[in-house]
């Protein structure tokens, strides 16, 4: 039986799919390290105006999330390496299929009201946490025009039932030799 193969689960019923694991692609959430948010940001995930920020629509067999920093081939060095936060965000009734074009709201009666939690640290200070990512020519794969830092960690983030996820900046790549472009990629698992 291959994965998602439709099976017979009960006399009558030929076209019901159990999914058993799940994996998405690798999609940017984050297309500029190279600029810091503010604490406004942090504290209000929801009311970012940034263009570099994508809010990204997890699957829902998905529990897990790597991140990796995707660079050009031409940034030879970062002298202050890029320190992201990871926010999840779950609406109310588990209604992630809503169009969210018009952002997300933290007032209960509003029709894209949604809750709102950092991902990768249990404490929203400035000051605490964050993943940090480095550039390591050397060792980074490479497809000739775009370089993959390693993730900051193997271990996953879980993201406790998030339906959407965020990158934000805390620290912004600076002293970069070269130019190009820097951003983060995530894969939910």
């Amino acid at each position: 039986m291959a994965l998602g193969e439709n099976r017979a689960v009960n006399p009558g019923i030929t076209d019901s799919t159990t999914m058993v694991s799940a994996k998405g692609s690798w999609v940017t959430a984050n297309s500029d390290l190279t600029v810091a948010h503010v604490t406004a940001d942090f504290q209000n995930p929801q009311s970012v105006d940034d263009s570099s920020v994508h809010w990204v629509q997890v699957g829902r067999a998905a529990s897990s999330l790597l991140l990796r920093m995707r660079y050009a081939t031409t940034v030879t060095s970062i002298g202050t390496a890029p320190v992201v936060r990871v926010y999840g965000a779950w609406t109310p009734n588990g209604d992630a299929a809503r169009d969210i074009a018009s952002g997300f709201s933290v007032t209960p009666t509003d029709a894209n009201y949604a809750y709102f939690m950092r991902l990768d640290n249990a404490d929203n200070d400035d000051a605490v946490g964050g993943l940090t990512f480095t550039l390591d020519h050397t060792h980074d794969i490479d497809d000739g025009t775009t370089s993959y830092s390693d993730p900051p960690t193997l271990t996953p983030l879980d993201l406790m039932g998030a339906e959407w996820v965020a990158v934000l900046v805390q620290t912004a790549a600076a002293t970069i030799g070269g130019s190009g472009s820097i951003q983060c990629d995530i894969l939910a698992i």
